[in-house]
């Protein structure tokens, strides 16, 4: 049986959360056009074969897969209007900030790969690698958010 006496609803009107669902939403453009990048390298042989590439992909597919989760726990939230301060502590900690080491994972693979010097000059290379940094832009504005709305949290249940 679930403990119900630490578990604490709080709504929060003025806290405008679908900030944070725009954002995503926003991601899911900067996904969509680095999928178009991605289907054009993967036709190159000289990039798609390198062991870089093939563990960028693994690691962008992990981050896309938490952010989806992401996504959809804000849309829930978003829908029963009711903020919980452990609901957001859940939602930072599992899946947006876990998010956010998969992307950073698949960047550093991603470096990698373009510094070698045919590929780094790659025309698909340098946009998907323009895309990457808008996405993990808009990863760390998103932690920022939920960040700041805990601190605003932690300092409401004080007070009460």
């Amino acid at each position: 049986m679930v403990e119900l006496e630490n578990f604490h609803l709080m709504s929060f009107r003025g806290i405008e959360f679908n900030q944070v669902l725009i954002l995503m939403q926003l991601q899911d453009q900067y996904i969509s056009q680095i999928y178009q990048h991605i289907d054009a390298l993967s036709a190159d042989f000289l990039v798609s074969n390198k062991v870089e590439f093939k563990e960028f992909m693994i690691h962008l597919k992990l981050f896309i897969q938490y952010h989806a989760r992401s996504e959809g726990f804000c849309i829930a939230m978003e829908t029963i209007q009711v903020y919980n301060r452990s609901l957001l502590d859940k939602l930072l900690n599992n899946n947006v900030l876990v998010a956010a080491e998969e992307l950073e994972r698949s960047i550093i693979y991603l470096e990698d790969l373009i510094s070698q010097l045919l590929i780094r000059t790659a025309p698909q290379i340098i946009l998907l690698n323009q895309n990457i940094s808008n996405l993990e832009e808009t990863q760390l504005k998103i932690i920022e958010f939920l960040e700041g709305l805990l601190l605003i949290f932690r300092q409401t249940y004080l007070e009460n």
